[in-house]
Parts: C-alpha cells; structure tokens; sequence
C-alpha cells in the first residue's frame, strides 16, 4: 500500500522536474531563471513552508528528543561520508562535492515535498523538528564554508580575480555569525517561538489572512522545487560525467545503502513510528541541489555535482517507494 502511495507521489513530483527540463532545454525562460527561482526558493517559500509546519506545533517542549535524535543522525552520517569520500577520490575540490552528497540528502526540496504529500500534518511537523540541525549545518557551514570556494579557488585561468582583495579582512561576526541570520534559520526560530508560545494559534485566530500568506508560500515549495531541480539538469551535458563509476556508487550509498543499513540499525531501538519515518525520509532522499546551485554561482565547474544529482534523482523515483515499503510499510 505505501509503496504504491509513495510511487503516485514520486511520479508526480517527476512529471514537475521534466517540465522544468524542458522549459529550460527549449528555452521558454531566461538564462538566469534557476538562480531567481532557487534564491525566491531559499529565501522566501521554504522559511514558509518551515515556519508554517512549526508554528502551530503542540507540546514543542516533548518533542524536543526528535531534535537531538537528527542532531545525532547528522552527526553519524557526516562521519561515516568523511571517510567514504576520502576513498573515492583525493581531488579536493571532488571531495567537496561528493562529500555534500553524503553529508546531505535532498531532504528540504525532495524531502519536504514526499513528506508532506504521504504522511500527516502531525508526522510533517515532526519531520521539520528533526530536519532542524541538518537545516543549521546547511546554512551555517556547508553553504557558507564548504561549497563558497576561498578567495584563493577564485583565480580565473587568465590570472584574473573575481573578488576585490582591497576589502578589509571580514569581522568574526560577518565570517561566522552572519551566515546564521538567514530567512531559514530565522524562520526555524520564530516557528519554534510561536509554538512555545502559543501566538502562532493567537495569529491564525485573529490575523487568518496573514497565516493564509505563510501557507499559500509554503505550498508553492514543492512543485516550484521540483521545477527547478528539472532547469538546473537541462543545463549540463552528461556524456562524459554519466561514465563515472562514482556517480552510481555515491547515489547507491545515498539512496539504499545509508536508509537500509542505518534504518534497519534504528528500527533494533526505535519503536516509535514517527521517528522512523522522519530518520528514513532523511536519509533516503537523492542528493542535495546545493552542490550545483552555489559553485555555479562562482563559475565552477558543477558537472559532477549536476550528474549526481540527475542520476540520484532518477533512480528515487523507484528507490524511495522501496525504502519506504522495506522500512515503514
């Protein structure tokens, strides 16, 4: 039964992302549609759909263990994917790309969007709860750190630079505590506020047009996403990257080997349906867009990074209703 729920729902999402292809490929938008779509995404539609799911979650304060439980589900996968990625290649740039693929499932865009689609508010909530630290991480270093080349990865081939080296050297705020006040993680507090406080309640009952904006965005989020994983595949070609044996091995890892293996390990201790389905939703996902979107944004090469995430998310469309069926079913 899940397995078919979740296959209708995998085909649909799919039919979203070729659309995007080929809008792209026949060029009925822009050029730079991608980037406006992917910033419109990361700054206004997923802080909605992310404050809308928390707002008005109950008993925030009980479920606070979810939190700790992706913290360590984060943690785990992160440490398990350092050492697989140092295997695979010793390119340092690669290993960047490869390891984001590990660290981080597409389990914002994808993820938000099986979610919400199959299982119930209440289960939805908790998938955000969870998602939180991976959210943080995301935000907090992996854009800002990991994929943001140095200053000193910039030098174009013509000995050229693409930043201005006269800038003064940033402060410890600008270098490591801005990246944190983004509209994700703002938008993770206030959900959490609101729901210890009750006001999100308060605000549906009193100002209901408002909270009518926040869930007319958030529900934007799904099909806008997949639309635009659909454009940023159209861009590449993949004759030579689909050759790579590490493409298929990396999207193996991330699609059946870390759900099976670390969620028939969870299921040995966790009973609680809730948690399973967060952790396998989670892990199951394809692999992030991130790895594309932001090193493009600094002319690098994001061939690789765009035939992982193509293969990977091909291959979920039948590996997702898999997963789901051999661990939640």
């Amino acid at each position: 039964m899940l397995f078919g729920t979740t296959l209708n729902q995998m085909l649909v999402l799919v039919i979203f992302i070729i659309i995007g292809f080929i809008i792209q490929k026949l060029k009925i938008v822009p050029e730079n549609s991608s980037t406006v779509i992917s910033k419109m995404e990361n700054n206004l539609l997923i802080p909605a759909l992310i404050l809308n799911a928390l707002m008005y979650t109950k008993d925030i304060i009980s479920n606070l263990p979810i939190v700790l439980f992706g913290a360590v589900v984060v943690a785990v996968t992160m440490a398990v994917g350092y050492v697989i990625v140092r295997f695979l290649t010793k390119d340092k740039y690669l290993q960047t790309i490869y390891g984001y693929g590990i660290y981080f499932s597409n389990f914002s865009f994808m993820g938000n969007a099986v979610v919400k689609a199959i299982f119930s508010p209440e289960i939805f909530s908790n998938y955000m709860l969870f998602t939180i630290p991976a959210q943080i991480l995301v935000f907090g270093w992996a854009v800002p750190f990991l994929l943001t080349p140095k200053k000193e990865e910039l030098e174009n081939l013509d000995g050229k630079v693409k930043f201005d080296d006269s800038e003064n050297k940033p402060s410890f705020f600008k270098k490591y505590l801005k990246p944190f006040l983004n509209p994700t993680i703002i938008c993770v507090v206030l959900g959490l506020v609101f729901a210890l406080t009750g006001f999100g309640g308060v605000l549906k009952e009193n100002v209901p047009f408002v909270t009518s904006v926040i869930e007319g965005l958030s529900n934007c989020m799904s099909p806008l996403a997949m639309i635009l994983t659909g454009m940023i595949i159209a861009k590449y070609n993949f004759k030579q990257t689909l050759k790579n044996p590490v493409v298929y091995i990396l999207s193996a890892l991330r699609l059946l080997v870390f759900p099976l293996v670390f969620g028939f390990i969870a299921s040995v201790f966790i009973t609680d349906y809730t948690w399973m389905v967060c952790l396998v939703c989670y892990l199951g996902m394809p692999l992030g867009l991130s790895s594309v979107i932001i090193p493009t944004a600094y002319g690098k090469d994001t061939s690789v990074a765009a035939c992982l995430a193509l293969v990977s998310h091909v291959l979920c469309v039948l590996t997702i209703p898999l997963v789901f069926s051999i661990l939640i079913g």
